[in-house]
């Protein structure tokens, strides 16, 4: 599971990368070197990108836990873009997040090319 934007920084005195984005951007990067020939952005100037995350979202006592999946998001981007060839951000046009009721936490990550308008 990825972390959120809360956990991924330090704002003591100046942003730095904490040891739990570190540990994430480790496990992206192995996983991303044990895959390399599958993740490869062909040239296209706009994508859209949907992140489906997995992971419980009620209490035992069925009341609903709270995330905001958006705080993943730019963690997901950053990792992303630092890991796959001719992936950057300021391609991505559209972006959609999904949380899915699930008790195994996993990510899906589907790139799309999209047509200009």
């Amino acid at each position: 599971m990825s972390i959120s934007v809360n956990w991924a920084f330090n704002w003591k005195v100046r942003r730095f990368k904490s040891d739990w984005y570190k540990d994430f951007e480790n496990k992206m990067y192995k996983f991303f070197i044990e895959h390399w020939k599958t993740y490869e952005i062909i040239w296209n100037e706009w994508l859209t990108v949907k992140y489906t995350l997995y992971f419980p979202i009620y209490n035992k006592n069925w009341t609903k836990k709270i995330k905001d999946v958006a705080n993943y998001e730019k963690c997901l981007t950053d990792c992303l873009c630092k890991h796959i060839k001719w992936l950057e951000d300021h391609k991505i046009k559209y972006i959609s997040l999904w949380k899915i009721d699930s008790i195994k936490q996993f990510i899906e990550i589907d790139i799309q090319e999209t047509e200009r308008l």
